[in-house]
């Protein structure tokens, strides 16, 4: 039998297509198993895809708190407001 090669060994989640890359980037926002992908990256890239992998984290979680929050106080502030209109209707 013959060894495999390192080189050779295709990897599941990668930045090859769109589709693929936008998946990729959920399982490493979704934190994942990113180290698990991380560590292909590193072995063919060096470093600086460690530095990429962090940084996504950092960035897109802070992204996606942003949206949660406002999407929240959104739905806050309208239920203030509805609730503020009928106090006003009682009296």
């Amino acid at each position: 039998m013959a060894s495999k090669d390192p080189d050779d060994e295709q990897v599941r989640f990668n930045f090859n297509s769109f589709s693929y890359s936008i998946v990729t980037i959920f399982i490493v926002l979704t934190a994942e198993n990113w180290n698990g992908l991380l560590a292909p990256y590193i072995y063919k890239d060096g470093w600086g895809a460690s530095i990429y992998f962090v940084s996504l984290i950092i960035f897109g979680n802070l992204m996606l708190l942003n949206l949660f929050l406002a999407i929240l106080l959104n739905f806050i502030s309208d239920n203030l407001d509805s609730d503020e209109d009928e106090d006003s209707k009682k009296e």
